[in-house]
């Protein structure tokens, strides 16, 4: 073998090594970039759980905060429906008292 020969074999194996390190630093910025990934995708399910479980609380105090809310309303409602009633019944017995005796005949 010459010494040119010699020497181009050298390049050559030179050249294949840094490709094989180019190959394997690829492969390992490439896993690294995979497991970023994952990993913020794990953090952003944890995050999704976490803010459904709040979201269900929430919703249940919400909706415990609503039916009292609504039974206070439809006590107050009967409260005032009532009260309501009585009065008309009041009234129209003030109109009965109060009308002509013609007219309470009449009726």
């Amino acid at each position: 073998m010459t010494e040119y020969e010699a020497a181009s074999l050298a390049v050559q194996q030179a050249a294949l090594a840094a490709q094989q390190a180019a190959i394997w630093v690829a492969a390992a910025v490439g896993a690294a970039q995979c497991s970023l990934i994952g990993v913020g995708l794990y953090i952003m399910r944890r995050a999704s759980i976490q803010r459904d479980a709040m979201l269900q609380e929430t919703m249940k105090a919400l909706d415990s905060q609503h039916r009292e809310t609504m039974a206070s309303l439809e006590s107050r409602h009967r409260k005032t429906m009532k009260a309501l009633e009585n009065q008309n019944n009041a009234m129209m017995e003030l109109i009965r008292r109060t009308s002509a005796p013609s007219a309470q005949g009449d009726g």
